[in-house]
């Protein structure tokens, strides 16, 4: 749950350090455009898992633990893996 009133205090707070950060911000909180904040499955179809295609790792979680991607050799995406990545908005089903 998104706290609406704490939400435009953090993206206030921001805007008077990092200007265009509100707008990626703004993408984050409003499902269905821009981009968005996903959790997804490595992608199998190269025959080695991998992040999907156009989206940017933020974190893994392997075993119940959170990953930071900068500990995580890309070649080691696993299939049990559950990816949070950055992607392209993608219509809700």
């Amino acid at each position: 749950v998104i706290d609406s009133t704490a939400a435009v205090g953090r993206m206030l707070g921001i805007a008077t350090y990092a200007p265009g950060a509100v707008g990626v911000v703004n993408d984050l909180l409003d499902a269905g455009t821009g981009i968005e904040l996903a959790e997804t499955e490595p992608d199998l179809s190269g025959g080695q898992p991998a992040v999907p295609r156009g989206a940017t790792l933020v974190a893994v979680i392997r075993d119940e633990h959170r990953v930071r991607p900068d500990a995580v050799d890309p070649n080691d995406i696993r299939p049990g893996d559950r990816l949070i990545v950055l992607r392209e908005s993608q219509p809700t089903k």
